[in-house]
């Protein structure tokens, strides 16, 4: 893979044509990039780290900020499918009404398994109906189905919200220690980037325990 030189700016800078910015009485200088330096690509929004995972990198975001396309997304569910349609039909290619209504036809999903449907997967790890309504258990298997099809399907980019704290309110340092053991048990032949989807509010302890995880980091 042909090596990129990234640029980092600030999420809403006024830019001129000779690649002045603008910023609270101050100016910065942006050096225009040079002739065949085609791999030269912008990011807006200051420094993103991402983190090594035995070959793989893993990065941090909120549903706001995930860079697209991604080639497929990992959703927090439960066992009859119903937490995230509404919000994230816009992943979804079904129709909503023919979704729901397969919904209703079916009988729930076992906690633990995966449902793929396209470029959406559905990790069932809540049970609404159990005294616990979230288990590590169902997680660790949950990730170890993920892992496996992502080889199967020779997936490069994935999106995975961080399982156990979307809907399971399960501690952050918990959730992402699962994570990262599936991750280092299992890791998929073709992957090479995983979009950690968190929620802004624990944006930076997830960040920092993965961090703390990590075998190797640093800011693109």
């Amino acid at each position: 893979m042909t090596a990129q030189t990234i640029v980092t700016v600030p999420a809403t800078p006024s830019t001129t044509n000779d690649h002045q910015l603008k910023r609270k009485g101050s100016v910065r200088r942006l050096h225009a990039p040079l002739k065949g330096d085609e791999n030269m690509k912008l990011v807006r929004g200051g420094l993103s780290k991402r983190f090594l995972f035995n070959g793989v990198y893993v990065s941090i975001a909120t549903r706001d900020n995930l860079p697209k396309p991604v080639e497929v997304m990992v959703f927090e569910e439960d066992t009859n499918l119903i937490l995230t349609v509404d919000r994230e039909m816009y992943f979804q290619e079904e129709h909503p009404i023919r979704l729901m209504t397969e919904i209703h036809r079916t009988k729930g999903h076992v906690p633990g398994s995966l449902v793929t449907r396209g470029k959406s997967w559905y990790a069932v790890v809540i049970d609404l109906n159990a005294e616990k309504m979230c288990d590590s258990k169902w997680i660790s298997k949950a990730y170890q189905h993920v892992f496996v099809n992502l080889e199967e399907e020779k997936i490069v980019t994935v999106a995975i919200n961080l399982l156990g704290t979307i809907h399971g309110k399960m501690a952050v340092k918990d959730a992402v220690s699962l994570f990262v053991t599936a991750l280092e048990s299992k890791v998929p032949a073709n992957l090479k980037q995983v979009w950690l989807i968190v929620s802004n509010e624990s944006l930076k302890e997830v960040r920092q325990e993965v961090k703390n995880h990590s075998n190797e980091s640093g800011a693109l």
